[in-house]
């Protein structure tokens, strides 16, 4: 299962990051000075002034014990955002299903013209309803059903342009791009597909695929989940395997 391997190298590179003395030592010592300040906390717990004095000291502790995971966490914080793009691709949606309906939608910029966009769809797809317009919404709405299964490409067109979706029909193993977007961050949530161009004046165009689910007997996962728990028992597993040895105060 794709989610366990990403996990796996995921908690295998936060190992090494731990393990590397450049970030391991000043975590060594955070950690060695949070657990004397409880062992203070735990001796001298009569004695109010102390114990105040102990107490400020310990909070001092965790803080520096924050700051020496911050920089390994930023490093970290890129592969693992490159693997959740590319979990999400693969697990977040279904492909949508033949003979059932789609909704499909279009956002236009919100100070730029809505334009009177029209779609032209394969022969194989049926539009149900075109172009609905709820009131005080800017999207714009279809209504398709799909009648066997492929990749398609869904043509919109108006007076500020063209764009194309792909649409996915009955195929597993498949990334999925539900979301197109202009170039930006955004777009980097769902980068399978080019982004749009600004001069079309489109803040999005959307398919509507199902949500994914993981069975496993009678209950369902969501993916994120799963993964959550994978890196979880991988950390813990390669921690107990490879052990740093004792910590040293410096």
């Amino acid at each position: 299962m794709a989610i366990v391997v990403v996990s796996f190298f995921l908690a295998l590179l936060w190992s090494f990051l731990m393990l590397s003395s450049r970030f391991r030592r000043p975590l060594d010592r955070a950690f060695l000075d949070v657990q004397g300040h409880l062992l203070e906390v735990s001796l001298y717990g009569a004695f109010p002034t102390v114990m105040a004095r102990s107490l400020r000291s310990l909070l001092g502790a965790c803080g520096k014990l924050s700051r020496s995971l911050l920089k390994p966490s930023i490093l970290f914080a890129l592969p693992l955002g490159l693997g959740l793009i590319v979990l999400s691709g693969t697990n977040a949606y279904s492909p949508a299903s033949a003979g059932e309906p789609l909704l499909v939608w279009i956002e236009p910029e919100p100070t730029g013209p809505s334009g009177d966009w029209t779609l032209q769809a394969p022969q194989s797809i049926t539009i149900e309803v075109d172009r609905f317009h709820p009131l005080g919404d800017t999207r714009r709405y279809w209504r398709l059903r799909p009648q066997k299964a492929g990749r398609y490409s869904l043509k919109f067109a108006s007076q500020q342009g063209e764009c194309e979706k792909s649409l996915v029909v009955g195929e597993e193993s498949v990334i999925l791009n539900p979301s197109r977007r202009p170039f930006g961050v955004r777009w980097l949530l769902s980068p399978w597909e080019p982004p749009l161009g600004q001069e079309r004046n489109l803040e999005e165009v959307h398919v509507d695929y199902p949500e994914a689910v993981i069975a496993w007997g009678r209950t369902s996962f969501s993916w994120e989940l799963v993964f959550v728990l994978a890196f979880l028992a991988w950390t813990f597993l390669l921690a107990f395997v490879v052990r740093p040895g004792n910590p040293k105060r410096s």
